[in-house]
């Protein structure tokens, strides 16, 4: 499956319009409706997916290396390595950059 950023920044920025100015959500507790507030603006939640997605879609494709999770849970990369982590993701781990080849490290589903 191949993700078009573009598409998906725009529907962030769609979401960000039409949830504008909400507030307020419910909730049923104990068979009452009850009213609580986002703890958190929404563009703040949405800032750092459409900050990753912006710098993303701005690195050339050549310039990427695309690392896909097997079966195992290892990391094939398109510069023909397999890498593998013991604990979280690339991003959980702060990697930016493929130790291997040395371009933009993009995971892909």
């Amino acid at each position: 499956m191949k993700l078009d950023m573009t598409k998906m920044i725009q529907r962030i920025g769609y979401l960000e319009g039409a949830i504008e100015g909400i507030k307020l959500y419910a909730i049923w507790r104990n068979g009452e409706q009850q009213v609580g507030c986002l703890e958190r603006p929404l563009k703040e939640v949405l800032k750092p997916y459409k900050e990753e997605l912006t710098r993303l879609i701005s690195v050339r494709t050549e310039d990427r290396c695309e690392w896909r999770e097997d079966v195992d849970g290892d990391y094939e990369t398109s510069c023909d390595n397999l890498f593998i982590l013991i604990d979280g993701t690339p991003t959980d781990n702060g990697m930016s950059f493929c130790p291997y080849c040395g371009r933009v490290l993009i995971t892909t589903s």
